[in-house]
């Protein structure tokens, strides 16, 4: 396995670690980074800066999705 895979692994545990710190669900979370990143690279032929890419929008989501929810509150 290449670096990008080892790289996308942490970029998905980074995201763990700050849905769980966000009061998240960070499984749910790492898993909506692992499909993004793959997907993500699937479409796009960019090499390692789609992890980047990948975890900067689901970082937005995740962002987003608090807004959300203080808004319904």
């Amino acid at each position: 396995m290449g670096a990008g895979f080892y790289l996308m692994i942490a970029a998905a545990i980074v995201m763990y670690k700050v849905a769980e710190t966000d009061h998240r669900r960070g499984w749910l979370w790492f898993g909506i980074t692992f499909c993004t990143i793959m997907l993500v690279s699937r479409l796009t032929g960019l090499g390692l800066s789609v992890i980047f890419v990948g975890s900067a929008l689901v970082f937005l989501a995740m962002f987003f999705a608090n807004v959300y929810a203080k808004s319904k509150r």
